[in-house]
């Protein structure tokens, strides 16, 4: 579990996301008909949130967990958003590794087709 305190004083305290999760809220955010004005990853934030300044909340029995941060300050919520973005997603620096790793097997495999013609 991980905490942070926002701009505002409140203090929130997350679990992490699992592949899961995201299912769970890409399942979720599909299913609604209407336009929500909230991203899946917004979505996802929100239903990882485990305890509001010591109050325990439990997202899995609301019925729209984006309503926990509501009504919490436009500051706050950009401020969480970023936080569990860029704790929990990769950075550049990862991505940029998986990307050059990918790639590193790609011209592999097409030196390898290459080579095989010849």
């Amino acid at each position: 579990m991980f905490s942070c305190k926002l701009p505002s004083g409140i203090d929130i305290s997350v679990n992490p996301p699992s592949f899961q999760d995201r299912m769970e809220a890409v399942k979720e955010f599909r299913s609604v008909k209407d336009e929500v004005g909230y991203t899946v990853e917004e979505l996802m934030a929100a239903k990882c949130i485990v305890a509001v300044n010591g109050n325990v909340v439990d997202t899995r029995m609301m019925l729209d967990p984006v309503l926990l941060v509501a009504e919490w300050p436009n500051a706050d919520v950009q401020y969480y958003i970023e936080w569990f973005m860029t704790l929990f997603f990769l950075d550049d620096k990862i991505r940029d590794k998986a990307t050059n790793e990918a790639k590193k097997i790609m011209i592999a495999q097409q030196t390898d087709k290459v080579s095989l013609k010849k």
